[in-house]
């Protein structure tokens, strides 16, 4: 590892990829661009190093907040992953929050996919909608605010009311993972960073100490890879989520190219959940529902059939006992990008935006009306208080930690873009048909000899 003047950490060492099949394409990409010279990516901050580093981390900072564990005013920072080809991931301390994925389309044009902010004072402000942090110690609603582990009964703090007078812990209570300041460390191999937090004993009602780490890591076949990791002194619960919202036309597109995605998810099943969002502990097929994505959709067609848009939880098919599993497959045709997601969880959360407030966070603020993005996320069970209401959850694994059993969670982000088809018209069609008939008559006729005199 070499500091640079730029601040920026050099990483010499590639990354691996994830399977042969993986490591044929990525060298298949490679031997494609062999001899071409490499290009700075916009996306990253320029430095007196810009022109000879292609792989690396960047630091800059990224705004003052209150840290809620010692009440004093720190510096947020962002980090800035890069890996060639104009791919690169804007990662925050405050709450482990992605700001910004960006990817070419395919013309190679980039652009920001990710909703989000670009000051941390604006995540602060609005942190009830959860853009883009690591959400936790549960993610989900605990319902009741309350739950038993190892014959004793745990009181969470109450932080959502939706059932009229009853009150519901969710996604980690005031002092979730996503509002707090997260370590950071560069490590001294690949495209990479590493976040650490310590969630302690009894805060917001929940047993144990507990270590979260994140490695977040970015390879040249434009893949995002998270892996976390925790690690509790006392039984406890854990469920963590990483709430990133997509819109492939770009963050700032508007609600018509939201409308133009197509969606395919690797789920027979869905959670039923209240007329306000609460998990009831049903599991139901989502064979013909607005849920059955397992073909490939577009969300204008699909969208039209539910009343307020996206808020679901699915569950996933074939989990491999060891592996990731291919889940989800977000396109956008008219730009050609596309965003492939695997994970080792057992279930998918599909949020449209639609608890979104009427308007559009800044980066910079668009001037189109309000639009929804598609947010995956990948979840071990978001409602662990009601998994024992039914035996068909039982297949499910128990978001239960103890100093013995480590919880460990693994979600590969792939970005690709599909060449653009070329569409005609019928009119389009029959006058390029009949210009190519008027040609080959007059070719004809010059290629016949000149009649006899």
């Amino acid at each position: 590892m070499q500091q640079e003047s730029c601040d920026k950490v050099v990483l010499r060492s590639d990354p691996k990829p994830i399977t042969s099949e993986e490591e044929s394409e990525s060298a298949a990409e490679a031997a494609e661009h062999e001899g071409e010279e490499e290009e700075h990516d916009p996306s990253v901050p320029a430095g007196p190093c810009a022109d000879r580093c292609t792989c690396g981390v960047y630091r800059e900072p990224f705004g003052t907040f209150e840290d809620l564990e010692t009440g004093q005013v720190v510096e947020a920072t962002v980090f800035t992953l890069t890996c060639r080809r104009k791919f690169a991931v804007r990662i925050t301390d405050y709450g482990a929050t992605v700001v910004a994925i960006r990817a070419p389309d395919y013309g190679g044009v980039v652009k920001d996919l990710v909703f989000g902010f670009d000051d941390v004072q604006d995540y602060v402000q609005h942190r009830d909608h959860l853009f883009g942090g690591m959400v936790g110690r549960v993610a989900g609603r605990v319902p009741y605010a309350r739950f038993s582990l190892a014959n004793a009964i745990f009181n969470l703090t109450e932080n959502v009311e939706t059932d009229g007078p009853v009150r519901h812990h969710q996604d980690g209570g005031f002092h979730g993972l996503q509002h707090l300041r997260w370590n950071s460390h560069v490590p001294c191999e690949g495209s990479s960073l590493v976040l650490s937090v310590v969630h302690h004993d009894e805060q917001e009602g929940f047993p144990g100490a507990v270590l979260v780490q994140l490695l977040f890591q970015v390879t040249k076949d434009h893949r995002l890879v998270i892996h976390a990791r925790a690690d509790s002194t006392k039984p406890s619960l854990i469920n963590l989520r990483q709430g990133i919202m997509f819109n492939l036309a770009g963050h700032d597109a508007g609600q018509p190219d939201f409308m133009d995605h197509i969606l395919t998810l690797n789920a027979d099943e869905y959670v039923v959940q209240t007329r306000r969002g609460t998990p009831t502990g049903e599991i139901r097929l989502v064979s013909k529902t607005a849920l059955d994505f397992r073909a490939p959709k577009r969300m204008r067609k699909q969208h039209g059939r539910t009343t307020a848009g996206y808020d679901h939880l699915l569950c996933l098919n074939h989990l491999p006992p060891d592996g990731l599993n291919m889940v989800a497959r977000l396109e956008h045709p008219e730009t050609g990008r596309a965003l492939e997601v695997r994970t080792n969880q057992p279930c998918m959360h599909v949020y449209t935006g639609r608890r979104l407030p009427p308007w559009r966070p800044p980066k910079p603020r668009p001037p189109t009306p309000p639009t929804e993005d598609v947010e995956e996320e990948e979840t071990t069970e978001t409602d662990p208080a009601s998994a024992a209401k039914t035996k068909s959850q039982d297949r499910f694994p128990k978001c239960v930690v103890t100093p013995v059993k480590t919880y460990e969670h693994v979600t590969v982000y792939r970005f690709y873009a599909k060449p653009k088809p070329q569409r005609y018209s019928l009119a389009e069609d029959v006058v390029r048909t009949s210009v190519e008939t008027a040609i080959q008559e007059v070719e004809t006729r010059e290629a016949e000899p000149p009649p006899e005199q």
